[in-house]
């Protein structure tokens, strides 16, 4: 008779330990999960701004409050801020310890059309100006839209210090004989202290030189200095002309005689001094100062 043989099945053993370690695993990774959801934005690292502020590139974003970390899309807060009309460029990326970084390239304000009644950004872009931007130098008269616009985006290249001293703009093309226009984008800018300069659009970065050119001179007068010139680093200036006005000063005296006859005279006398003096559109009055003296008459016995 042949012998059965059997098969012994083995039994698999539940392995306790990595189990456990598998169900740690997957809970630390939902844990971190929920950990990054929950998680609000720490700080907003924001760059490249110079006439906006902080607090106004958040509004925009529609970032006012801290929300949570990964609720943010850097591609939804970069449309949102493109699309504002002093912002050209922007950039949204997410940084180390719920950090938003924002890079953004302004569209700055750079004068007022007066003419039109509007304000001119960096990239030739018009605003209605409802008074709500100060310290912007006003373009007095009319001007072709494309020497308006080389000037504001020549005028970014200019030191902000400078840009405030400009109180007013007015174009000034450059005529030949015959009435053909030789410099169509030709400049003329009245600065704070009485200086007039002439300055052609695409050559505005030569505002950067005025406070070293000034330094050498006497501005309290006025003048005018032309930074159009087409030798670099040559620019003829033509000093201001002052008024020398006459300050009078009239001045009366008395003299006192005594006559043989014991009585006393009175003589007066005037003499006038005359002292000029040199101002720049300054006048003087004429005070006349007189005094008298009186005299009496004895009679001797």
């Amino acid at each position: 008779m042949e012998e059965v043989k059997t098969k012994k099945v083995k039994r698999l053993r539940l392995n306790v330990a990595r189990t456990l370690l598998f169900f740690l695993f997957i809970y630390l990774i939902v844990s971190f999960v929920l950990y990054l959801y929950k998680e609000p934005v720490k700080h907003y690292e924001i760059t490249g701004l110079d006439y906006l502020n902080d607090a106004y590139v958040l509004r925009t974003a529609g970032l006012t409050e801290y929300p949570p970390f990964v609720s943010i899309l850097p591609s939804d807060i970069e449309k949102k801020l493109k699309n504002d009309e002093f912002i050209t460029d922007a950039k949204v990326s997410y940084g180390w310890n719920f950090q938003i970084n924002i890079e953004v390239k302004e569209n700055t304000p750079m004068f007022i059309a007066k003419s039109i009644n509007k304000v001119v950004l960096l990239d030739g872009t018009l605003i209605d100006n409802d008074g709500s931007i100060l310290g912007l130098p006003v373009l007095l008269n009319d001007t072709t839209e494309e020497a308006r616009n080389e000037l504001a985006l020549n005028l970014k290249k200019v030191d902000k210090g400078i840009l405030y001293m400009i109180s007013e703009i007015e174009y000034t093309p450059t005529y030949g004989n015959t009435g053909i226009v030789i410099d169509d984008k030709r400049f003329l800018l009245s600065m704070d202290n009485k200086v007039l300069i002439y300055i052609t659009a695409n050559k505005a970065s030569r505002l950067n030189d005025y406070l070293n050119i000034i330094a050498s001179i006497d501005e309290t007068a006025g003048g005018t200095l032309s930074l159009d010139s087409l030798v670099e680093g040559v620019y003829p200036y033509k000093p201001g002309t002052t008024t020398t006005t006459t300050k009078s000063t009239k001045k009366t005296t008395t003299k006192s005689t005594t006559t043989a006859k014991g009585t006393t005279t009175t003589k007066k006398t005037s003499s006038t001094t005359t002292k000029k003096t040199s101002s720049t559109k300054k006048t003087s009055s004429t005070k006349k100062t007189s005094t008298t003296k009186k005299t009496t008459t004895k009679k001797k016995n």
